[in-house]
């Protein structure tokens, strides 16, 4: 592959992490996280809330990253290695989004 294409690849990855921001506005209303978090004691829903912001933060850091510095990313280990780390985290959430979930997944929301 050419350095061209492997760099519209990485680029494209990085671009592909905010996919996910729309689908968490979705399964919030189909999961109806506000009726269930008021179930849920202070402490667990801050604690909910905070985990939630966390990972958003996360996805939405790491796609900014990779975007931002595709070039950077394909001529040094640390690239390579964040490259590495993304590849197999997000294959192996497909997997047990695929595998564990499977059919309990809400029909609504198979698409996402």
């Amino acid at each position: 592959m050419t350095d061209n294409v492997v760099a519209w690849l990485v680029t494209l990855a990085g671009a592909l992490h905010f996919v996910q921001l729309p689908t968490f506005a979705v399964a919030s209303n189909v999961l109806q996280w506000k009726r269930q978090m008021r179930q849920l004691d202070l402490f667990s829903r801050q604690l909910v809330v905070l985990f939630g912001a966390g990972i958003t933060l996360c996805v939405v850091g790491l796609g900014i990253v990779v975007t931002l510095n595709h070039g950077t990313l394909l001529h040094e280990s640390t690239g390579a290695h964040l490259c590495s780390f993304l590849s197999l985290f997000w294959m192996a959430r497909g997997v047990a989004q695929w595998r564990v979930f499977g059919s309990t997944w809400p029909k609504p929301l198979r698409w996402v």
